[in-house]
């Protein structure tokens, strides 16, 4: 049951990529149906593969999938592949059921709009983007699910950027969102450049002084995140994103 991990992400994939292909011509409703029964898929694959999860003896409880090899340079090289355990499962049965709960909401809430298709392709993307963050075993691809969480923020915050307002609250979000994002780089490229893929595995053992510089850009992400309190960044004006997306995107 574990074996179906990969279905997880799978879905929410398959719907941004028809929708990317398709969604002019599906249009409304049927493209916000199509994005909502691929989260909907996306739950179902979490639970089904949870209770297989929790059928396992308690010290059997992680499962790693390697899909294929993603970058094969010399003798070094990084894999696709998902890293399964109870706090993992439990984000992607958060994420998946918060997600789609709010694009069946959506679907109504979007009525009417010229770009109703291009909303739920950035929602596909952004659950997507947040299950390869918490599902993804080597810092490479939990860095592109964070990227791609930041870069979906910043497209339906600002959505509708033909108001002075809500363009306003896009720049914001995005240039607070890359700043907390400097220690999340720093932490991938200090493991590739001082220890390879070893180390670029989330899973791994080895404690030394690499450890300690990744510890550093763990602490520079978490300083750049206060920046985003109320007192630093008008928080007011980051509120006027699409109102289905706040449990989401906050």
């Amino acid at each position: 049951m574990v074996e179906a991990v990969w279905l997880i992400p799978a879905f929410p994939l398959a719907g941004f990529l028809t929708l990317l292909l398709f969604g002019r011509r599906l249009g409304e409703p049927v493209a916000g149906w199509l994005a909502t029964l691929a989260m909907v898929g996306s739950l179902l694959a979490t639970i089904f593969v949870y209770l297989g999860l929790i059928d396992r003896p308690e010290d059997a409880r992680m499962f790693d999938q390697v899909l294929f090899e993603w970058v094969p340079v010399g003798n070094f090289s990084v894999d696709v592949g998902f890293l399964l355990d109870p706090l993992s499962i439990t984000m992607c049965l958060f994420i998946t059921g918060v997600s789609a709960v709010i694009h069946l909401y959506s679907v109504g809430y979007m009525q009417g709009d010229a770009n109703f298709s291009k909303f739920f392709l950035y929602l596909n993307l952004f659950a997507f983007s947040m299950l390869m963050l918490v599902l993804g075993d080597n810092m490479l691809l939990t860095f592109l699910g964070w990227e791609g969480v930041g870069a979906c923020s910043y497209f339906l915050i600002a959505f509708w950027f033909d108001d002075e307002t809500n363009a306003t609250a896009g720049k914001k979000a995005f240039v607070t969102n890359d700043r907390r994002q400097e220690g999340v780089r720093y932490q991938p490229g200090r493991r590739l450049g001082l220890h390879g893929r070893d180390v670029l595995h989330v899973h791994g053992r080895r404690f030394d002084s690499v450890h300690r510089r990744v510890g550093v850009g763990r602490w520079v992400e978490r300083v750049h995140r206060l920046r985003d309190h109320p007192v630093v960044v008008d928080r007011c004006s980051r509120q006027v994103r699409p109102d289905p997306l706040v449990p989401l995107a906050s």
